[in-house]
């Protein structure tokens, strides 16, 4: 669950109005203060450009535990979902360990990470486990099925879908600058 009050708490100390953030992000004042108020779930795009422009890592927004743990057993590791309950997020390090990110991420069949392209500064890396997907950077498209991987400059608008008949199943390291 995303921690709303996080975000207007960031913002505000970064001396950022709303109408600073909207310009920023290009979403509209109103959206903004709905999701500060967890009035709306943002989209994984919207939630992207709101990371992006107050410079904080997304894991930062999702509740969790904070003590230092080496190993995290299965059934443990931490659900961040957004408003798409299709595509499952699943955080494989804590993510007060370091700056990067390693992610486990399912898309059942047909669905895609989010419906438009996204882009953000770092790293990706992403190794398909099961199924197959479609990645899109930029005007390419990449088909990559189990077994595959694939690493490319965050910065390249980017999005993930399932091309396949069954689960995607994908792991993601992403690095920031």
């Amino acid at each position: 669950m995303i921690r709303e009050n996080k975000i207007r708490e960031i913002r505000k100390k970064q001396g950022l109005t709303l109408a600073d953030l909207s310009g920023k992000t290009g979403l509209s004042q109103g959206l903004l203060s709905q999701i500060e108020r967890g009035l709306v779930d943002p989209t994984v795009s919207n939630f992207w450009k709101i990371c992006t422009a107050l410079n904080t890592p997304m894991n930062y927004f999702f509740e969790g535990q904070k003590e230092d743990r080496i190993v995290i057993r299965k059934g443990e590791h931490r659900l961040l979902q957004l408003s798409n309950d299709k595509v499952l997020y699943h955080e494989l390090i804590p993510s007060h360990v370091g700056d990067d990110q390693i992610l486990l991420v399912e898309i059942l069949p047909g669905e895609q990470s989010e419906m438009e392209l996204i882009s953000h500064p770092g790293v990706e890396f992403g190794f398909v486990v099961q199924g197959e997907m479609k990645i899109v950077l930029g005007q390419e498209e990449i088909l990559l099925g189990e077994g595959d991987s694939v690493h490319f400059q965050s910065t390249t608008p980017h999005r993930y879908m399932n091309v396949g008949e069954e689960k995607a199943v994908s792991i993601w390291v992403m690095k920031g600058e």
